[in-house]
Formats: structure tokens, sequence, C-alpha cells
């Protein structure tokens, strides 16, 4: 609510700042993502192309439609966007020097956008070394670290499956862990309640398996002390950590990882077989 807010206190007072005018449909557009409204978000990111022609902004607006796309699995469209912020990327470049602190920030911020959204897409369709590959381009410890959203982003990424393949499953499943807690620990710390809410719901679905769940408690007991705020028994703290999850996304108003927090729970309540309690969350979502 309060991102739509000043969003449209932005698009109100931009009148002759076609770059200002641009960052606020796109502002509005990730408002619309998040509430599933599609083609009212495909509308902002459509006049926040025409508006301007500051690239940054057209950059925003096409990594945002490749998040569109993905999430509607419009594939041809996807790589379309994709090209086209591609290129928008190697023209920004040859001009970054011009870029003023405020536009060379939102460049940070679309280009490891980029990675995360084209990250996200090659790991729902299969394409595992791809996913790794677009992460791959983002260096944890370069200007990302400036942007926490984006830096939690990337930890989250990382942290909820498919990208790391060095070393044995448990192994992998430490490393996951570790990264998630860390995304955990800083949204708390930083107040991000979204990456607070998505961190807890990835921790959940590692700890939902029990033989997972039985090496990280056994190596983790800190950690896990300190996700395990209810004092939940051990075979309940997935639930748990699910339900937390749903509730933040609640509060939050994003409709998608609403759905995706009840999917969560309800293999949280088919873990302890629970199936009534499973079929209603499954419902909801």
């Amino acid at each position: 609510a309060k991102t739509k807010y000043f969003a449209n206190e932005a698009l109100k007072r931009s009148d002759g700042y076609d770059a200002g005018t641009a960052e606020a449909y796109n502002n509005l557009a990730f408002v619309s993502i998040a509430k599933m409204q599609y083609a009212e978000a495909r509308r902002y990111l459509m006049s926040a192309i025409d508006v301007t022609d500051n690239l940054v902004e057209q950059l925003v607006a096409e990594v945002q439609l490749m998040r569109l796309c993905q999430r509607q699995s419009d594939n041809k469209d996807f790589y379309t966007h994709m090209q086209t912020a591609e290129q928008l990327i190697k023209r920004i470049c040859d001009e970054q020097s011009e870029l003023d602190a405020h536009q060379a920030g939102r460049f940070v911020y679309a280009e490891s956008e980029l990675s995360i959204v084209a990250s996200t897409y090659f790991y729902y369709v299969g394409l595992d070394t791809d996913a790794a590959d677009m992460l791959n381009r983002i260096d944890p410890n370069g200007p990302v670290v400036k942007d926490t959203a984006q830096l939690l982003n990337y930890y989250y990424n990382i942290g909820s499956g498919g990208i790391l393949h060095d070393g044995t499953s448990d192994d992998i499943c430490q490393a996951e862990f570790n990264y998630l807690v860390r995304c955990y620990l800083l949204s708390r710390q930083y107040n991000y309640p979204f990456w607070e809410a998505n961190s807890m719901q990835a921790l959940s679905e590692h700890l939902v398996d029990k033989d997972a769940c039985t090496t990280l408690m056994h190596n983790n007991p800190q950690e896990i002390e300190f996700l395990n705020v209810d004092n939940m028994p051990d075979s309940l703290l997935a639930g748990n950590l699910a339900y937390r999850s749903l509730g933040v996304f609640r509060q939050f108003g994003d409709v998608y990882q609403i759905a995706g927090a009840y999917r969560t729970l309800a293999q949280c309540y088919w873990a302890i077989r629970d199936y009534n309690s499973a079929l209603i969350c499954l419902n909801d979502a």
C-alpha cells in the first residue's frame, strides 16, 4: 500500500519530468505484479517505455516485463524482452559516466534484477545450469551490496535450491541453509518483511524433508534455536515457519507469495499426515 501511495504521488508531481513519470509507472507495475493484476501491470510497463527516452527506466520496465512473462509462462515474449534488456545494458554501459547517482543506483538494481529474474525463469523450466550461470553474473561483493533488497534476493535465490551443485547432497543442503539463514537475519535486521517471509518459507521447505531436517538440526543448533521463536518440537518447526511466512505475506499483500506459502504449509501438513489440513491449504492456494 505504501509503495502504491508514493508511486501515485510521484506520478502526480512528475509533469515535465518524463524519467520520473516512467519510474512511477515502473513502481506501480511492481505493485500490480505482486497483486497478480497482470493486465494492469503490462499497461503500466508499456506506458513507462513509451513516456521516456531514459534508457535506465526503459531497462527496468523490460526486466519487469520479463518477470511478467515468467509468471504467465509467456516463453516467446520472455526471450524478446530479455534480448531488449541486454541491448539496453550495452547502450547504458557506453554512457555510464553520464548517469547521476540516482540513475546509477537504478541501473545496478535493473542489471542484477535481470540476472535474478532470468535465473528464476530458467530454474522453473528445468535449465538448472543456465539458472546458475545467470546468478553467477552477480558479484555478491560488488555494487549489489549497496542495495540490501537485491542482496537479500540473491541470498534467497541461491538458498532456495537448484543453483549449487558442488559437493555431496548434505554439503549442498548445508550451504543452501546458510544462505537462507543469512537472508533471514539480514531481513530482520534491516526490516525487510518480504524477504523475511521468503527465507522462512524456503527454510520450511528444507526442514520438511525428514532426513535433511535431522542433519540440519544436529549441525546448526544455534541457528535452529534462533529460528524456533515459538519453541516448537523438531517435527513441527517446518510447519511453524511456513505458517509465520504466510502471516507476513498476508500482511504484505502479495497474492502470488500468499499462494506459495499455502502450498508450502500444505507440504508440512502432508509430512505429518494431516491430509485434511493439507487439502484445505491447497484449496486456499
